[in-house]
């Protein structure tokens, strides 16, 4: 019984680990773009 109880929530863990580890690279990758956007002047060249 308690095997069976553990091993779900055992899962659902590592989802929830797996989507903190997302976001935080997210978050980060767009802090990092907007740290490079604000470095680099906008002078209308392309």
């Amino acid at each position: 019984m308690t095997s069976e109880l553990s091993e779900p929530s055992r899962n659902k863990n590592k989802l929830y680990i797996l989507l903190a580890v997302i976001l935080i690279s997210a978050i980060s990758i767009i802090l990092i773009s907007i740290a490079i956007a604000n470095s680099t002047p906008i002078d209308g060249g392309g």
